[in-house]
């Protein structure tokens, strides 16, 4: 493996717009980086110099990479576990482990690992067949939320039924497990973003509200209004959970409130859209720690430097169609991720800074507007990954959805 004279090199399997902000933060680092991408549109494959075309799923196209680096971290791109697992049997060092990446994708290994940090979880029947999911409907009575126990992500990928029937109906098109949850009414969804280095060193940022619309996190915001026992409860969890997984990275913690107390969600190893306001509104981003973990450089503060901040997604609504930038308000700051436009993508966010939260979430919400004339504001029923039956937003933000989105990929040669 190739090293730096002073910093190690940093592979980043996948190279989407989170790649390309930790590509930028490692030229703030000066750590040298390498990326393997999917396509040559691929906004880090054309930031990156020399960067590599191939599959990530490819045990070999990931060990081509592999042998660039000293440590390989992850984009969004999930990865077999078994594929890291070959990985790491080659010598090759994953930040976070392969381990930790199967507990991240895999919701029926999480629900365990994290049972067995005795972490408080919502109510949850892991289901082998689709009878069983009717079976565990029927037990839980009333609504149900239901997910597979991969191929989603960020709340997507679950869906709300209202009986056992409906419930065994959705399984059978489907391939478990399966976990089947009560629809809960929720008073709050919030993240907690933890960097933890390689020696068990730990930097928890403050908690964010997150707010979704078509499945997606749309707006992010801090403070996030919760009183301070849940805020330091909240971020004691996170720490619990990268100590007990041993994570190395960024990892974030999606956390429910419900009457009043905090149940785990899910979590993702790797840099986060709930950490987009990192970059202006703490001292040290999500970008920058989460290299500094995996390289082994000290943790950089997660301490605020406004009072308020809010980010909001810039969503393509049709083809070609680009932002205007001649909208963009005086006061937030701009991040396009250099994707191709289209309905349903997220082409980039803006992040306001304000005296409040609520001006905050104005100002940005108002900005990413105004760049797509053609995205309209609407309300839309609730049907949140964990099974919300009111709507949960602060003031100034609309209800919410999540529906269903799957992932694929393909083979490929690797290529500079």
């Amino acid at each position: 493996m190739g090293h730096d004279e002073h910093h190690a090199r940093v592979g980043i399997v996948g190279a989407g717009e989170l790649a390309l902000m930790l590509y930028e933060a490692s030229l703030r680092l000066q750590i040298p980086i390498e990326v393997l991408g999917r396509d040559r549109r691929d906004p880090a494959v054309r930031a990156v110099p020399g960067a590599l075309l191939g599959d990530p799923q490819h045990l070999g196209h990931l060990a081509a990479l592999a042998e660039r680096c000293d440590v390989v971290t992850f984009d969004r791109e999930p990865v077999a576990p078994e594929v890291l697992r070959g990985l790491e049997r080659r010598g090759v060092v994953l930040a976070p482990s392969a381990a930790v990446m199967e507990v991240a994708l895999d919701k029926a290994v999480q629900h365990r690992c994290l049972s067995e940090l005795a972490l408080p979880l919502p109510p949850t029947i892991v289901a082998r067949t689709a009878s069983a999911v009717r079976g565990a409907a029927a037990a839980f009575g009333g609504p149900v939320v239901l997910t597979t126990a991969s191929g989603g992500h960020d709340g997507r990928g679950a869906h709300r039924v209202d009986d056992a029937g409906a419930a065994e109906a959705w399984a059978l098109d489907r391939v478990g497990p399966y976990l089947v949850q009560p629809a809960l009414a929720l008073e709050a969804e919030v993240t907690v973003l933890v960097a933890r280095g390689a020696r068990g060193e730990t930097a928890a940022y403050p908690v964010v509200r997150t707010v979704r619309r078509d499945g997606t996190c749309r707006v992010v915001h801090v403070p996030s209004g919760l009183v301070p026992e849940l805020e330091a409860e909240a971020r004691s969890i996170a720490v619990r959970i990268a100590d007990g997984l041993g994570v190395v990275g960024v990892l974030a913690v999606q956390l429910l409130v419900v009457a009043g107390s905090l149940l785990v969600d899910e979590i993702a190893a790797r840099p986060h859209h709930s950490g987009h306001l990192t970059q202006v509104a703490t001292i040290t981003s999500q970008f920058d720690n989460h290299l500094r973990a995996v390289s082994g450089l000290p943790l950089g503060s997660t301490d605020l430097v406004v009072p308020a901040a809010a980010t909001a997604d810039v969503v393509g609504r049709h083809t070609g169609v680009r932002p205007d930038l001649q909208a963009l308000a005086p006061d937030v700051s701009l991040r396009l991720h250099g994707e191709e436009p289209r309905p349903g993508r997220t082409l980039g966010h803006v992040t306001a800074v304000a005296p409040t939260v609520d001006e905050a979430v104005e100002r940005a919400r108002g900005a990413a507007a105004a760049l797509t004339p053609e995205l309209a504001t609407r309300t839309v029923p609730v049907a949140t990954g964990s099974g919300s039956d009111r709507d949960v937003v602060p003031a100034s933000v609309d209800p919410l959805d999540r529906p269903a989105v799957s992932r694929a990929g393909s083979d490929g040669p690797p290529s500079p």
